[in-house]
Protein backbone atom coordinates (compact mmCIF):
# COMPACT_ATOMS: atom_id res chain seq x y z
CA UNK A 1 0.00 0.00 0.00
CA UNK A 2 1.30 3.45 -0.94
CA UNK A 3 0.67 6.49 1.21
CA UNK A 4 1.50 10.12 0.69
CA UNK A 5 2.24 12.30 3.71
CA UNK A 6 -0.05 15.32 3.58
CA UNK A 7 1.15 16.98 6.76
CA UNK A 8 2.76 16.32 10.12
CA UNK A 9 1.05 17.59 13.25
CA UNK A 10 2.48 17.08 16.74
CA UNK A 11 4.40 13.94 15.82
CA UNK A 12 1.58 12.43 13.76
CA UNK A 13 1.87 11.98 9.99
CA UNK A 14 -1.48 12.54 8.30
CA UNK A 15 -1.34 10.32 5.22
CA UNK A 16 -3.61 9.59 2.27
CA UNK A 17 -3.73 6.30 0.39
CA UNK A 18 -4.53 5.87 -3.32
CA UNK A 19 -8.24 5.46 -2.53
CA UNK A 20 -8.34 8.84 -0.75
CA UNK A 21 -8.59 7.38 2.76
CA UNK A 22 -6.84 9.32 5.53
CA UNK A 23 -4.57 7.50 7.97
CA UNK A 24 -2.77 8.92 10.98
CA UNK A 25 0.56 7.30 11.83
CA UNK A 26 3.01 8.14 14.59
CA UNK A 27 6.05 9.71 12.98
CA UNK A 28 8.24 7.49 15.16
CA UNK A 29 6.92 4.46 13.21
CA UNK A 30 7.99 5.90 9.86
CA UNK A 31 11.46 5.90 8.29
CA UNK A 32 13.93 8.63 9.15
CA UNK A 33 13.65 11.47 6.66
CA UNK A 34 9.87 11.24 6.31
CA UNK A 35 8.31 14.65 5.78
CA UNK A 36 5.42 16.42 4.13
CA UNK A 37 5.12 15.18 0.55
CA UNK A 38 6.95 11.90 1.24
CA UNK A 39 5.63 8.74 -0.38
CA UNK A 40 5.60 5.77 1.99
CA UNK A 41 5.17 2.10 1.08
CA UNK A 42 3.81 -0.37 3.63
CA UNK A 43 4.87 -3.93 2.84
CA UNK A 44 5.47 -6.99 5.02
CA UNK A 45 4.65 -5.00 8.15
CA UNK A 46 7.25 -2.30 7.48
CA UNK A 47 7.21 1.26 6.16
CA UNK A 48 9.80 2.46 3.65
CA UNK A 49 10.31 5.65 1.65
CA UNK A 50 9.61 5.51 -2.10
CA UNK A 51 11.82 8.31 -3.41
CA UNK A 52 11.10 7.48 -7.07
CA UNK A 53 7.33 7.81 -6.67
CA UNK A 54 7.80 10.95 -4.60
CA UNK A 55 9.85 12.58 -7.37
CA UNK A 56 7.28 11.55 -10.01
CA UNK A 57 4.45 13.10 -7.98
CA UNK A 58 6.42 16.32 -7.44
CA UNK A 59 7.10 16.59 -11.19
CA UNK A 60 3.40 15.99 -11.98
CA UNK A 61 2.37 18.72 -9.55
CA UNK A 62 4.99 21.10 -10.92
CA UNK A 63 3.78 20.46 -14.48
CA UNK A 64 0.15 20.99 -13.43
CA UNK A 65 1.08 24.22 -11.66
CA UNK A 66 2.86 25.48 -14.78
CA UNK A 67 -0.11 24.55 -16.93
CA UNK A 68 -2.56 26.38 -14.66
CA UNK A 69 -0.52 29.46 -13.81
CA UNK A 70 2.05 29.64 -16.59
CA UNK A 71 5.78 29.31 -16.50
CA UNK A 72 7.44 32.59 -15.54
CA UNK A 73 10.94 31.38 -16.38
Amino acid sequence: MKLSVDRIVEGIAVCENDEGEILKINLSQLPEGTGEGSVIVFESGEYSLDKESEEERREELFDLQNMLFGDDE
